[in-house]
């Protein structure tokens, strides 16, 4: 697997013209510490993790119906409405904007390296009534419009058929974000239009945006 160092915006921009070597459809996928492995949420979870999944979406779909506008249309978007609002699932969170995903790599954890994955050829799910818990290898899944967060943080997952192994992928590379041209790359992407107000829409990403621009915390 190709990594690739960032230590300027210069390197960024360099790296990202290099990538139509690869595919125009790759997907991104910004982490704030470099030694975060590619491993869904539920996954992480140091128990049965099949049997917590089930309990939790289960009661998720139960708790949910009186805070949503419209029911999902099926299970893959169940999913994604649960990722997108921190139920630890099977997906991870990729996007197709490459500013987004170094937005997520140089937004905190200022002491560390982070890192953008790229991954491209991936097969997407193209068939929604196969069961996503018994798949049999990672797919790619793009949701119809479920919430303006999706939309605006150009949002596509992978579907992991064993959540609990890291995921690797043949076509895959990596670019490491130096700490310390965290706070360049962060103020590169402020002039861009990409921040918190942006990603988040809402007041709470308005506030985050103002409390920087104010008083200079993160």
């Amino acid at each position: 697997m190709d990594t690739v160092r960032i230590d300027t915006t210069i390197d960024f921009h360099k790296a990202l013209i290099d990538l139509k070597k690869i595919s125009l459809g790759s997907i991104f996928r910004g982490v704030s510490n470099c030694d975060y492995q590619l491993i869904p949420s539920i996954g992480r979870i140091k128990k049965d993790i099949y049997i917590v999944e089930k309990n939790l979406m289960r009661k998720f779909k139960e708790s949910a119906i009186g805070y949503i506008g419209r029911l999902p249309n099926d299970e893959y978007e169940w999913l994604a409405l649960a990722q997108h609002h921190g139920l630890p699932t099977r997906l991870l969170d990729w996007t197709y904007n490459p500013l987004i995903a170094l937005f997520f790599a140089v937004k905190n954890n200022y002491e560390n390296d982070g890192r953008i994955y790229i991954a491209w050829n991936i097969s997407q799910i193209r068939n929604k009534n196969r069961n996503p818990y018994q798949l049999k290898k990672t797919y790619r899944y793009r949701p119809s419009f479920i919430t303006q967060r999706i939309i605006n943080q150009s949002s596509v997952f992978t579907v992991h058929s064993s959540p609990e192994k890291p995921y690797e992928a043949k076509n895959m590379m990596i670019l490491d974000i130096v700490a310390n041209a965290k706070h360049e790359l962060r103020e590169m992407l402020f002039k861009y239009g990409v921040n918190y107000k942006t990603i988040y829409p809402g007041l709470d990403g308005l506030s985050r945006d103002l409390k920087w621009l104010e008083t200079g915390i993160y």
